[in-house]
């Protein structure tokens, strides 16, 4: 059975808002069956030096916090170096959890970890979709449930969304598409 893996610096029970918008799309996810991981960090947000477990369960999810360096947001070359053990030691944990089939969704933080969850995807023959934050009106969306939607729409359920283009030059067939999941807090269905 697949899995559908995120990657993001923080999750629960850390209160930053990409944990939180995670954390609840991933416990919304396993509820209904999808096997699901997350790569996270060990460290909070609002405090670098409280550490969370580094393996748990919760809401069906399972959860992997990484070691990184906990510098904190105080001084930029510390966020640096908290931002670079995160790539490193987060994409060496994918390494060891992806399987071919497996979809990879790369969060927002830190920035630039799309690279890394790139490289990790393309060695493990696992999917890759970005993820971002932005407001429903830019761009089109694919929903759940969409015959226009690929595979990967059907992994969203309707408090979420897709973003779908094709990679190859000129819209030419046979390039592989390029998802992005959006997350739209004027969604009433997001509560």
């Amino acid at each position: 059975m697949s899995k559908l893996i995120f990657i993001n610096r923080y999750f629960a029970p850390d209160l930053s808002a990409t944990s939180q918008m995670l954390s609840d799309l991933a416990a919304e996810l396993a509820q209904q069956g999808v096997q699901i991981c997350v790569v996270t960090s060990r460290m909070a947000y609002d405090a670098p030096s409280r550490r969370f477990a580094p393996r748990e369960n919760l809401q069906g999810v399972e959860v992997y916090r990484v070691w990184t360096t906990a510098w904190g947001r105080h001084f930029l070359g510390g966020l640096v170096l908290d931002y670079l053990s995160f790539y490193l030691i987060g994409f060496l944990t994918l390494l060891g959890l992806l399987k071919r089939g497996d979809t990879l969704v790369a969060k927002t933080d830190p920035p630039l970890i799309s690279i890394a969850a790139a490289l990790a995807a393309r060695l493990k023959g696992a999917s890759l979709v970005n993820s971002r934050s932005r407001d429903r009106t830019r761009g089109s969306t694919a929903r759940s449930g969409s015959s226009n939607a690929p595979p990967m729409a059907q992994l969203v359920p309707a408090s979420g969304a897709l973003q779908c283009g094709n990679r190859a030059p000129n819209g030419a067939p046979g390039g592989r598409r390029r998802c992005t999941a959006r997350h739209d807090q004027s969604d009433p269905q997001l509560g």
